[in-house]
C-alpha cells in the first residue's frame, strides 16, 4: 500500500493571494498576540485553530473557537490531515493549503 507524500513546507494563502509561510511544528491561528498569525477579524477566537507537523504530514484541529474552523467546507470537529489545495475556513477568514 502506498504511503501518502510527506511534505515539510506549509504555506497558506489567502483570498487576496498573501503568502504566509509556516514555521516550526506547531502554529497557531488567532487574534492573540503570541499566534504565529492573526488575521484581522473579529469573527476568529483568541486561540482558533492548530496547525501542527508529525512524521505522517500536516494535520488541523479548532481549539474550541466560537465561530469554528472548517476545512473543505466541512467543520471540523476532529485534528483532520491537510492535503495540497485543501481550504481551510477560521471562521470567516480563507486560506488555502499548499503544501511542497
Amino acid at each position: 500500500m502506498p504511503q501518502a507524500p510527506k511534505y515539510v513546507a506549509l504555506t497558506l494563502v489567502t483570498a487576496v493571494g498573501q503568502e504566509i509561510p509556516v514555521t516550526g511544528t506547531s502554529f497557531t491561528i488567532g487574534r492573540l498576540f503570541d499566534c504565529h498569525y492573526r488575521p484581522d477579524s473579529v469573527q476568529v477566537s483568541r486561540r482558533h485553530t492548530l496547525l501542527t507537523h508529525e512524521p505522517e504530514g500536516w494535520f488541523a484541529e479548532d481549539m474550541g473557537s466560537a465561530m469554528g474552523t472548517f476545512l473543505n467546507q466541512r467543520p471540523l470537529t476532529d485534528r483532520q490531515r491537510l492535503a495540497d489545495g485543501d481550504e481551510l475556513m477560521v471562521a470567516d477568514v480563507k486560506l488555502r493549503i499548499r503544501l511542497r
